[in-house]
């Protein structure tokens, strides 16, 4: 299960030029601005949401939140949230998440190049993940190879899934046998009816 949670870090901190109201000790008084984030595993974090601080003196340990705190504290703290930037690296896991499904988009885009070149080049053994026109899932295997046409044993199980047929044996391509050319699978490529092909190196 991924964990998620909230985190707050430092980004901005200042000595301002007054006295603390609690101690009236002065240039005591640190303004603090942190910035709050969502996390998930590990702590990465996803992307930020608001800014919040405080002031405490280092005297007397008084803290006020901002509507304690007297108006010239108040505009300061304004002042120093405002000019608090929120730091690129909170944005990390919402960068890697975006970066990661730009490159599955590229490397699905790049899948029916891919099978196009395979089915011109086939080679025996090579296992085709084909999209029915019910809906269902199911294999073919190449058996043999003549010219233009390739033979096919067909999967005896289907699945409504298109990763429902990860654990594939070798004895279940016992459904029947089919001929197709080269120019059929490649239109059958072309419509997205070939979702795979698994060729062992």
């Amino acid at each position: 299960m991924i964990g998620f949670g909230i985190k707050s870090t430092v980004i901005k901190s200042q000595i301002i030029a007054e006295q603390c109201p609690n101690c009236n000790k002065s240039n005591t008084v640190q303004m603090n601005i942190f910035q709050r984030y969502v996390y998930c595993l590990f702590l990465v974090p996803l992307f930020p949401f608001e800014k919040i601080g405080y002031s405490q003196c280092s005297f007397c340990k008084q803290l006020l939140k901002p509507r304690e705190m007297p108006r010239s504290f108040a505009i300061q703290y304004a002042n120093l949230k405002a000019q608090s930037k929120t730091p690129l690296w909170s944005f990390a896991g919402t960068g890697a998440i975006i970066l990661f499904a730009i490159i599955v988009n590229i490397v699905d885009l790049q899948k029916p190049q891919q099978f196009t070149k395979m089915i011109l080049s086939p080679r025996v053994n090579d296992i085709y993940e084909i999209k029915q026109k019910n809906g269902t899932y199911t294999l073919f295997k190449v058996d043999n190879i003549a010219h233009d046409t390739l033979s096919f044993l067909a999967y005896k199980y289907q699945s409504d899934k298109e990763d429902g047929l990860s654990e594939i044996e070798d004895k279940n391509f016992n459904a029947g046998r089919y001929m197709y050319l080269k120019s059929l699978l490649l239109d059958m490529n072309k419509n997205g009816e070939i979702v795979d092909i698994n060729r062992k190196y």
